[in-house]
């Protein structure tokens, strides 16, 4: 295991070990305020943890929908896997 910054990077034979984990993705869209200003936000939406990481990003993606976004205002999707 090797941690920088607070970043854990497992090898492949740590993560096969590895039971209790989960994903949870964030993602980082744009924001336009009532006087026009834009700011990029990083927003964790409810559910959008999941066992897998196609389950997670599925899961913010509707989230992010849900809040009333669109795909013209998304910058990035960010996954991570995290020990429960």
């Amino acid at each position: 295991m090797f941690s920088e910054h607070g970043i854990v990077i497992r090898n492949n034979k740590e993560r096969e070990n590895m039971t209790d984990t989960f994903f949870a993705t964030s993602i980082e869209h744009l924001v336009t305020t009532k006087d026009g200003d834009t700011f990029i936000v990083s927003s964790s939406f409810a559910g959008s943890e999941g066992d897998t990481a196609k389950e997670s990003e599925a899961n913010a993606i509707a989230g992010f929908e849900k809040a009333g976004h669109s795909a013209d205002e998304l910058i990035s999707i960010t996954t991570v896997e995290l020990d429960a």
